[in-house]
């Protein structure tokens, strides 16, 4: 290969090192583990969130999106304890590491679990992982 050719290689690879992105966090989900939905709520300054009319219902979940990540909060709307707190991207992540920056999250705590999510839903063919499932542990 000619020195032409070399500094091409090297122009090529440098300008594609240069536009990958760093992992981004969008929420951080370790300060919503063991609140209530109304704290939880008061955290993401959401406003105007419903409960159910239906007070049979035992389980209900509160959306909160940001740039096309969608939280889902779930809860119970009689005792307000939240349960599973889900991060979906539906464009899907290429990494692990990315999917827990985003939510600000460790894989390994004490005081959460995080189970990554490989749906084959994802809308990239370039994504590995899609979502993502935090539960408190008690």
């Amino acid at each position: 290969m000619d020195k032409l050719g070399l500094m091409s290689c090297f122009i090529l690879i440098i300008t594609f090192l240069s536009c990958s992105k760093k992992p981004k966090t969008y929420f951080n989900i370790p300060l919503l583990i063991g609140k209530n939905i109304d704290e939880t709520r008061k955290i993401l300054n959401l406003k105007n969130q419903k409960d159910p009319s239906d007070t049979s219902i035992t389980h209900w979940d509160d959306y909160y999106e940001v740039e096309g990540r969608i939280l889902m909060i779930n809860y119970n709307p009689k005792t307000r304890k939240t349960g599973e707190i889900s991060l979906i991207y539906p464009k899907g992540y290429s990494s692990k590491n990315e999917i827990l920056k985003a939510g600000n999250l460790q894989e390994n705590t004490q005081s959460y679990t995080c189970e990554v999510s490989t749906d084959i839903w994802s809308l990239s063919p370039f994504t590995s992982y899609n979502g993502i499932r935090i539960n408190a542990i008690n």
